[in-house]
């Protein structure tokens, strides 16, 4: 049941991608809203069924991995940025779109005052998505069974 599931986010990621070049689609009135929206949705309606109980009796080491991965990711990204000389609000967003995702890039982008970065946060927010959906589907195809 799992491979299905798999096959199924793997083909919403590949038509959502592909709808994305429509520039009808890209035009419709609302449809920023709209996905925003049910990109909160998803979110609460995900973080409300996690039973942290089990994963934490089962492998309390399994926290501080995430953890140390995190915060490795956090910093390798900064580091990057300096080399490159990247400004501090593309950092920003960036970081934020890797860290929580999408439904978080409209809200800081305001805190920044520079609605010129949700370019650049959504599209690494949804390429991070779209390559989530497909190596996990390699993942998972190459442990199975």
């Amino acid at each position: 049941m799992p491979i299905k599931c798999f096959f199924t986010a793997t083909a919403f990621t590949t038509l959502g991608l592909a709808a994305s070049f429509n520039k009808k689609i890209r035009s419709l009135p609302g449809s920023y809203e709209s996905g925003h929206y049910l990109l909160l949705v998803f979110s609460l309606a995900i973080g409300s069924t996690v039973n942290f109980g089990p994963m934490v009796t089962a492998s309390p080491q399994l926290f501080l991995y995430t953890a140390v991965v995190m915060t490795g990711a956090v910093i390798l990204h900064f580091a990057l940025a300096a080399v490159f000389r990247i400004d501090t609000d593309t950092v920003i967003i960036t970081s934020t779109a890797g860290i929580y995702g999408p439904a978080f890039i409209a809200p800081i982008a305001g805190v920044l005052k520079n609605r010129e970065v949700l370019v650049s946060g959504l599209t690494t927010a949804m390429v991070g998505y779209a390559l989530g959906n497909y190596l996990g589907l390699a993942v998972a195809y190459l442990l199975r069974p």
